[in-house]
């Protein structure tokens, strides 16, 4: 069986009936899509040890694993308990991208046509302006859009992530977006 035609359900049976090496398998399948997540969360530095603390508890807790869910909303789950618990140990937070320009995916990254210098200076001040006001939102509020606008998930995805209700997910997404437009509305008029 390889990875790509495995399911998560038929990579998880052959875990738990011995196979320790298959798990493998899904940290393949979820590394970058974890990695770059701790990295909104955590900052760049620390998303690494994150990640790997992710995987690790993943790894432990599969017997415990109800299939409820999916095993991608289970391991996103594992993943903003872990960021919060690291945060909390660490008491600051980290804008992501601080450390490093990565982060954020396509939406916040420059676009590489070969702008001039002053273009790519002001694309740059753009995407730190972005950061710093998604940065600077409440915590739900950063989490359901990171995993909305930035991760592409569903409200229901988020709705089990986050184990917030359905309406809460819509609400809050709304009212992070107003802010975050609210937040940038400032930017923008000194931009231009």
């Amino acid at each position: 069986m390889t990875a790509s035609e495995a399911a998560d359900s038929e990579i998880i049976e052959e875990v738990l009936s011995g196979n320790s090496e298959a798990f493998g398998m899904l940290v393949d399948r979820y590394e970058d899509k974890m990695f770059n997540l701790a990295c909104h969360l955590v900052g760049y530095q620390e998303a690494v040890d994150v990640t790997q603390e992710v995987f690790l508890k993943a790894f432990k807790g599969l017997e415990g694993f109800k299939e409820k869910a999916s095993f991608s909303t289970w391991i996103y789950r594992i993943m903003f308990n872990a960021a919060i618990s690291h945060r909390r140990k660490s008491r600051k937070l980290v804008l992501p991208g601080q450390e490093s320009e990565e982060g954020f995916g396509g939406l916040l990254e420059p676009e590489s046509s070969n702008p001039g210098p002053a273009e790519q200076a002001a694309k740059n001040e753009q995407i730190k302006a972005v950061r710093r006001a998604i940065n600077e939102m409440e915590e739900l509020d950063r989490e359901i859009i990171l995993l909305r606008d930035i991760d592409g998930r569903s409200y229901v995805e988020i709705q089990q992530i986050l184990e917030v209700p359905l309406g809460t997910v819509k609400s809050r997404l709304h009212r992070a977006r107003l802010t975050l437009s609210d937040k940038l509305s400032g930017y923008m008029r000194k931009a231009h």
